[in-house]
């Protein structure tokens, strides 16, 4: 029994309204691909920003000591 141009027609009816999406499709795709890069640039360039504040912050203000440095215990050496 032969399909009819009406029939394949009527079955692709529902998918129809998403045509003019098609060529979209591809960039759709790339989404899973360009996802994990993105992550990968923001990591960096926070990483970079963070150190670049650190260092003009030291610059500006250099009696101010670091993160964490007031834990680090002092040892004074004997004057013998």
């Amino acid at each position: 029994m032969a399909i009819s141009p009406y029939d394949f027609d009527t079955q692709l009816a529902p998918f129809e309204a998403f045509a003019p999406m098609g060529p979209l499709v591809p960039l759709a795709l790339m989404g899973w691909f360009i996802a994990p890069v993105q992550w990968w640039v923001n990591a960096c360039l926070g990483t970079c920003g963070a150190l670049s504040d650190v260092m003009i912050r030291s610059m500006v203000y250099p009696s101010l000591t670091p993160i964490g440095s007031h834990e680090v215990p002092h040892v004074e050496r004997d004057s013998a």
